[in-house]
């Protein structure tokens, strides 16, 4: 029953993962979300190479823990 529970329980995260690289960021609650599924988003190490492409010259500031 306890292992039921937790398969119900996970099925309602959606899985973030970077676009880039396929490094799972981040799992993020989901009201609708079907098992197994995937968001896409950008990690810090691939966005900075990114970033400096478009914006030769510039570094994006890191990021503090309560923006993530």
């Amino acid at each position: 029953m306890d292992q039921s529970r937790q398969a119900m329980h996970r099925q309602n995260y959606v899985r973030v993962v970077c676009a880039w690289c396929q490094a799972t960021l981040r799992f993020e609650r989901a009201t609708t979300a079907t098992r197994g599924q995937v968001s896409h988003s950008i990690c810090y190490a691939c966005f900075a190479p990114v970033f400096q492409e478009l914006a030769p010259g510039t570094i994006p500031p890191p990021r503090s823990i309560s923006e993530r």
